[in-house]
């Protein structure tokens, strides 16, 4: 039980007094209505537990103090409640910090009553385990806004909920939570809950959980604009929808805090709430991208089997499908109709495909069938047509043709290049001019030339004139004699380009690779235990920072990524995956592995004890690893194995024992 130094005050003010205005207590200890009326609630509180009667506040606005209180030695009573612990103090001398910016050091000694060299000693552990990010400068923090606002969220937020829960109670707890509570006592938090209620209506979002998050997120920018702190560095809106809606509430928003949040407060209240309240479906996608990958894979494998092209080796129609899976399904889930104008001829050919694609997307269970509507269908299809046209242009028979030019091989080496990369054809010679009539041009289809030859054929072949530097003309005459992948592809890649013009996407992790042949012994590690799921995912970054691969600032990103979004990585039975998007500073894809003997807790009441850190390069990396992954979590005697590893080498051990090449 703790009492705050604020109510002993109050508790020696009204000693030997019967009666005493309210008016009088308010103005002598210059404290608002409703932390007096916070106060004597803790101070009744306390009383009930000795049976002393309880000060009682009557209509005329007056205090009266019962005749037993002035018998009894209160002072002594809250006096021998009021001892904190080395980590109670440590609790209360970094919220301080965090919120206020800086701790006057005398001010809290008085206040905790303990020597001043104690409380040093306090700040000095609290600032060895603070965020690196932070650093504290004559007992003041010196860092940018936003990172401090992030490390507030990391840091304080479990005890700025447990502490608006105090408000509903006489329950004291901590100093830390009684000085949060004072800080909140004049917002109405009925209000600011049925004002998200509001703004979760626009979005169609019924996740019963997103309030607490959204919550703490408004109240950690409250509680920076009391204490007169502001957004200097500029900020990019991560959701213009999102940021939209809850801008429009600013001016409620600011009549319940009773603060005025400006546009850099609105963007980054909407930024840190995407995926909690405004972009719900991009939080799905998130959650779910192991099995949306897995739904790609499968389409190319059906499509492979159906058409009799292998296209698991096409990493075009690999790109292509990962790209636009993701505002596909944002658009589905959010009821967005595509406008693209696009028909397929459903012939017999085509419709086996089109089926095969929808009922792929089925398989999705967050996607109710009615979204999944003819447009996206059609739009997925298109990739799978084009990478058909590729594979069945590789196996028609390729033209030979001899390619000529005035000086001999300079020009021709450029078009050599231009021609095998464009066109179904096989260059059997590169020749010179004055030389062309030494060769023999026996079984060839063409002759291309950069040169004028003042004819139109050789010996029967057709010669093609162009130019060495391939202008579309050029490329319009060669398709009319050879079939190439350019012409092939026109009309679809065309309309697939149309899609992608239209998107806003981003390339998602994949790789031919699996997850055995990243596996690093020197990236692996196992500990007991880990104080919050945070830290297990950091370790994990970490093994892959001391090898130069990533770096601090990536690791921090995926752990913000995370945050944003509830701890998404667990993908089941305490497998966690923590990923990002591709990073052209890491050094090479990679994996690192961690396992925590006893589980952390992750929100929702999951947990996660085998963490799997990914980094990705490219877009080309660990599709197969994420596949690896998600297999190991269903297999339950690999889960079960699990309960038997204690070391390094064991962990070793029973990945191998389970995964394949």
């Amino acid at each position: 039980m703790y009492v705050s130094s604020r109510v002993i005050v109050l508790a020696e003010f009204l000693k030997n007094k019967q009666q005493i205005k309210v008016q009088d207590v308010l103005n002598r200890l210059d404290i608002s209505d409703r932390i007096l009326r916070y106060d004597l609630d803790n101070l009744n509180y306390v009383l009930k537990a000795y049976n002393i009667p309880e000060i009682t506040r009557e209509k005329a606005g007056e205090l009266t103090i019962p005749s037993q209180y002035n018998e009894t030695d209160v002072l002594g009573i809250l006096q021998a409640l009021n001892k904190y612990t080395k980590l109670e103090r440590m609790d209360y001398v970094k919220t301080r910090l965090l919120i206020e910016r800086h701790v006057n050091l005398t001010l809290l000694s008085k206040e905790m009553e303990v020597s001043r060299t104690s409380i040093r000693s306090d700040l000095t552990d609290v600032i060895k385990n603070l965020d690196e990010r932070l650093s504290v400068v004559e007992n003041s923090i010196v860092a940018d806004e936003l990172v401090i606002r992030n490390v507030q969220l990391h840091e304080i937020s479990a005890a700025l909920l447990m502490s608006q829960n105090q408000l509903k109670t006489t329950s004291i707890l901590n100093p830390t939570n009684d000085y949060l509570s004072s800080q909140l006592l004049d917002i109405d938090q009925v209000e600011l809950y049925e004002l998200f209620q509001e703004i979760s209506a626009q979005f169609q979002n019924d996740n019963t959980n997103y309030y607490e998050s959204i919550r703490v997120i408004v109240l950690i920018a409250y509680l920076a604009k009391i204490n007169n702190h502001t957004i200097e560095s500029k900020q990019t809106i991560r959701d213009q929808a999102l940021y939209n809606v809850i801008a429009s509430y600013v001016d409620r928003l600011n009549k319940i805090l009773g603060v005025s949040l400006d546009k850099q407060d609105i963007i980054w209240i909407s930024n840190q709430s995407v995926g909690i309240l405004g972009n719900e479906s991009s939080s799905i996608i998130v959650e779910r991208w192991v099995d949306i990958v897995l739904i790609i894979n499968h389409i190319i494998k059906e499509v492979s089997e159906a058409s009799g092209y292998d296209l698991t080796q096409d990493d075009r129609l690999l790109e292509g499908l990962l790209n636009h899976i993701r505002p596909t399904i944002y658009r589905m889930l959010r009821g967005i109709n595509n406008d693209v104008d696009i028909v397929l001829s459903e012939s017999d050919s085509v419709k086996k495909y089109l089926d095969i694609v929808r009922d792929s997307l089925l398989k999705l269970d967050f996607i109710d069938a009615e979204l999944i509507t003819d447009t996206e269908v059609y739009l997925i299809t298109l990739h799978v047509l084009a990478g058909i046209e590729r594979m069945r242009s590789k196996t028609i028979q390729a033209k030979r043709i001899i390619l000529v030019c005035g000086g001999g091989f300079g020009t021709s080496q450029i078009m050599n290049q231009t021609l095998k990369q464009d066109y179904n054809v096989e260059i059997v010679a590169l020749v010179a001019s004055q030389r062309l009539h030494d060769m023999q041009v026996k079984d060839l289809d063409a002759i291309v030339t950069t040169v004028n030859l003042n004819r139109q054929d050789y010996q029967g072949i057709p010669i093609i004139q162009v130019s060495p530097l391939m202008t579309d003309d050029d490329h319009v005459l060669l398709s009319a004699h050879f079939e190439g992948y350019r012409q092939i592809n026109d009309q679809l890649e065309e309309k697939v380009q149309i899609i992608h013009d239209q998107l806003d996407h981003q390339t998602m992790n994949r790789s031919s690779r699996s997850l055995k042949e990243y596996l690093d012994f020197k990236a692996i590690a196992v500990v007991k235990s880990v104080p919050t799921w945070q830290k297990a995912v950091k370790m994990s970054g970490e093994l892959l920072v001391d090898q130069g691969i990533v770096t601090y600032d990536y690791v921090d990103e995926i752990v913000e990524i995370g945050e944003q979004y509830d701890g998404h990585y667990v993908i089941g039975n305490g497998i966690v995956l923590p990923h990002g998007d591709i990073d052209a500073s890491i050094l090479k894809p990679s994996v690192s592995v961690v396992f925590v003997k006893e589980a952390t807790k992750f929100p929702y009441n999951r947990e996660g004890r085998l963490f799997f850190f990914i980094a990705a390069k490219t877009s080309k990396d660990h599709l197969h690893s994420i596949a690896d992954v998600h297999r190991l979590s269903h297999d339950l005697n690999f889960i079960k194995g699990l309960d038997e590893i204690d070391t390094q080498e064991s962990l070793w051990n029973h990945l191998h024992k389970f995964l394949k090449e």
